[in-house]
């Protein structure tokens, strides 16, 4: 699944590293590695089946004095994270014991367009502070500012909780009432201090992330090097609400077969927008709808007697150990006469493909230097009534972009595109941002793409539009 990919980092305490092993978002399993090198899981399921679920703190005796006390997220409530705490041992110092507080989800994506939100957003949830094997669940109230890249909240812990440790059941646990934090925000990420209670100093590290679409989670992880406690939160956006206890499975009717649609064969009108560069930068082609299979994203197109299949290349870049959407230098396609630079766009994108392709090695193992830029879209019929809309209001579009050139035998790059459209005026303007890297076998030199391509005159024509940019270094 594609939650498994998301990491997040724990570096204090005695852990160094948390990854995803499997699960999704919400309920992840999670490896983590200890200072002494060894791996321990969590497996945020099973905590939740074992006395946790609803976010409640829970225990468990492992036998001969040594127990396990925990906490994790309440997976109705918080659908593109988990966070928690985990202590398994004795309750003394002893060096055999860990207490863990993690937090990972689901990371909002850089080119969000919530992260040019400029009024503040107000974020509400839950905390759990721990200090060994005593767990204490509070709240978390954050105010973020994303135009100012800066936020500032509280952890606040009600008075009067009970340690867990077993046969302390009875003590009051120790911890402060309230942790106030300000924090900077560094893309889809923050870190910051924090001061406990009326402390003068700043003694309490804060970071995290936001997570889901449009940041509707934030959440992370907090220490204290002077008290020693761990503990970690989660916060939801105003006006989200996903409180409430998980519903149980119940008896549902079967539903009856009913017949379903045949997807219908690709046709001009609905695969005809493409246009393909060839051997020559600045020629283009149109590609029959003839020479296109497939449906969704998931497509395969000819061009010059050359078969271009998006899943072929995506399973490739995949075998290779390239991550999904990115571009892959396949430094062995004259034995296995695959493209010697590809990229194919991801799963993100339901309704198109689209990337680049350059150098297919021949029979002979020697490159035909073909490069084809593509895209292949499922277009919206000209009657959709987005296309011609009552008022003047413009839509943001946010994704990705590859830039190649097939001249200077430059791998390729991955950049980000914006765009605001005015349906209305029938006017598109945007730009595309590139960083340039480092060319596999170069001794470092770096490609040299425009690092910005600049729209600021486009013109849309019932479903199709075109644009005329201009770059800058």
């Amino acid at each position: 699944m594609a939650e498994s990919l998301y990491q997040g980092k724990m570096d204090w305490g005695i852990t160094n590293d948390l990854k995803v092993q499997k699960g999704m978002s919400n309920a992840p399993v999670l490896d983590v590695e200890l200072v002494n090198g060894a791996t321990y899981t969590i497996n945020t399921a099973e905590l939740r089946g074992k006395g946790s679920n609803g976010g409640a703190i829970a225990k468990e005796s492992l036998g001969q004095n040594s127990f396990r006390s925990f906490a994790v997220s309440d997976p109705q409530k918080y659908r593109a994270q988990a966070f928690g705490y985990l202590y398994e041992g004795d309750g003394t110092d002893d060096a055999k014991n860990h207490g863990i507080a993690f937090n990972s989800g689901a990371v909002t994506d850089i080119n969000d367009p919530v992260f040019d939100t400029g009024d503040a957003i107000k974020y509400k949830g839950d905390a759990y502070l721990a200090s060994r094997g005593d767990i204490v669940k509070g709240s978390s109230d954050i105010d973020v500012y994303f135009a100012d890249k800066q936020l500032e909240g509280d952890f606040t812990f009600a008075a009067g909780q009970k340690r867990t440790t077993p046969g302390k059941e009875n003590e009051d646990a120790k911890y402060p009432g309230k942790i106030k934090f300000f924090s900077e925000i560094d893309g889809n990420t923050f870190e910051g201090g924090g001061k406990v209670d009326n402390r003068v100093t700043t003694t309490t590290t804060v970071k995290g992330h936001f997570y889901g679409a449009g940041a509707a989670e934030m959440g992370g992880i907090f220490f204290d090097y002077v008290d020693k406690y761990v503990g970690s939160f989660g916060a939801l956006k105003e006006g989200i609400d996903n409180s409430g206890s998980i519903p149980q499975p119940q008896p549902q009717p079967q539903p009856q077969p009913q017949p379903q649609p045949q997807p219908q064969p690709p046709t001009a009108d609905g695969l005809g927008g493409n246009q393909l560069s060839s051997r020559t930068i600045g020629e283009y082609q149109n590609v029959p709808a003839a020479d296109i299979k497939g449906s969704g994203n998931k497509l395969a197109l000819t061009v010059k007697g050359t078969e271009i299949n998006s899943e072929e290349l995506r399973a490739l870049g995949n075998k290779l150990g390239v991550a999904a959407g990115n571009p892959v230098d396949n430094s062995a396609y004259q034995t296995n006469q695959s493209y010697q630079y590809f990229a194919v766009s991801d799963d993100k994108y339901a309704a198109q493909t689209f990337g680049y392709v350059y150098n297919k090695a021949n029979d002979k193992g020697t490159g035909d230097k073909q490069a084809v830029a593509f895209s292949v879209v499922q277009l919206t019929p000209e009657t959709d009534a987005v296309l011609k809309p009552a008022s003047k209001d413009s839509l943001k579009y946010s994704g990705d972009a590859f830039i190649g050139d097939n001249v200077g035998m430059q791998p390729i790059v991955k950049g980000t595109s914006r765009f605001n459209v005015s349906f209305f005026d029938k006017k598109i303007t945007g730009k595309l941002e590139f960083a340039n890297r480092a060319k596999p076998g170069y001794g470092g030199e770096k490609t040299s793409y425009p690092e910005k391509i600049d729209f600021t005159d486009g013109n849309i024509t019932g479903n199709t539009f075109t644009a005329t940019g201009k770059s800058s270094a």
